[in-house]
């Protein structure tokens, strides 16, 4: 079986992703013989962001302490930024019983939850679709935003850091 998986078009043997449903769910069958895909329900085993988050933030500190060049420090507020929305939508996403992967429901359910952040991921949603170079407006976020997910995670999920 060949599967095409969600926005990153490609195919994928069934053996190399038999055992992530999360994948499965979002995947179609082009070729062979479709398997049966047990149904997830939106909650903890869906969060796949929040699980490494403290690794991106990690790893984005250090990439802004870099020379990069201004193209690539966008392309970074942007993948950072998306971080943000999904892990604020998955720390929501069991109480309001849905999935999405879309940006913008990501930010209006994290937001009805957590309405004295939503100007804050509201910036979060602009940067996602207006990314920036400048390194001190990300940081403020990131010191905004960031590091709030950081504490709030362990509240809805048993995630070490490793």
């Amino acid at each position: 079986m060949i599967l095409l998986q969600g926005l990153r078009w490609g195919a994928f043997p069934l053996s190399d992703i038999e055992n992530d449903y999360i994948i499965l769910n979002q995947s179609l069958c082009i070729y062979g013989t479709p398997v049966s895909v047990p149904r997830l329900k939106p909650g903890k085993e869906m969060a796949i962001h929040a699980r490494g988050f403290h690794n991106r933030m990690t790893w984005f500190e250090q990439f802004l302490a870099k020379d990069e060049p201004e193209e690539e420090i966008k392309k970074g507020c942007v993948w950072l930024m998306k971080g943000f929305l999904r892990v604020g939508f998955e720390i929501t996403m069991e109480r309001e019983r849905v999935y999405t992967r879309d940006l913008y429901r990501c930010y209006e359910t994290f937001s009805k939850y957590y309405p004295e952040k939503e100007p804050d991921m509201r910036e979060v949603l602009y940067l996602a679709l207006n990314p920036v170079s400048d390194r001190a407006v990300i940081k403020k976020v990131v010191d905004l935003m960031g590091k709030w997910l950081i504490q709030e995670i362990p509240k809805y999920f048993d995630i070490s850091k490793s």
